[in-house]
């Protein structure tokens, strides 16, 4: 319903206009969002939350927080992370948030290299960083891909223990391309 909403609007811009670099004069107000590129930011609609203003002040972390839904799925010795779902493309997400009341500045920096260092990684054993970012309690964090399934700790617990299902389907050369 509400992409249909935006679709309608959307709808509405004068695209060729705006190529030519004219401005509507009369009409509804516009706002530039990238050089060459501007777009109304009112409707005719009446509806609370029903215009391009209001999705673009969302976009650039306006109104209501980006994240919602924080469920708390692993913790670790520096960190947490929850699943969370991001506002602005309606995907769940895994946020890793730095743990502790007042982090100190070693610890912010080893999180942020974390960060960084697996977002520079490109390999399929290693989860994709979306972003960095503070959150609204002053707490840094990253998003990435939300994969689902086993961990590898449990995978190897699992064998050990000598469960049937595990040992069938993890032969130890498909272990070892987990680290290639």
């Amino acid at each position: 319903d509400g992409l249909r909403r935006l679709r309608a609007e959307m709808d509405t811009v004068d695209m060729f206009a705006l190529d030519k670099g004219q401005s509507p004069t009369d009409g509804p107000p516009t706002e530039t969002i990238m050089p060459g590129i501007e777009v109304f930011t009112q409707t005719a609609s009446s509806e609370p939350g029903d215009s391009v203003s209001q999705l673009l002040q969302t976009a650039r972390g306006g109104e209501k927080e980006r994240y919602s839904n924080q469920e708390e799925i692993a913790r670790g010795g520096i960190g947490t992370i929850h699943q969370v779902t991001d506002g602005n493309i309606g995907r769940d997400v895994a946020m890793k948030v730095l743990r502790g009341e007042d982090p100190t500045g070693q610890k912010v920096i080893r999180f942020i290299e974390e960060a960084q260092v697996t977002g520079q990684l490109d390999h399929p054993n290693i989860v994709p960083v979306h972003e960095i970012g503070i959150n609204a309690d002053g707490h840094p964090f990253f998003t990435m891909k939300l994969v689902q399934g086993r961990s590898l700790q449990e995978i190897l617990d699992g064998i050990r223990m000598g469960t049937t299902e595990l040992i069938s389907k993890y032969f130890l050369t498909e272990l070892l391309n987990v680290f290639l």
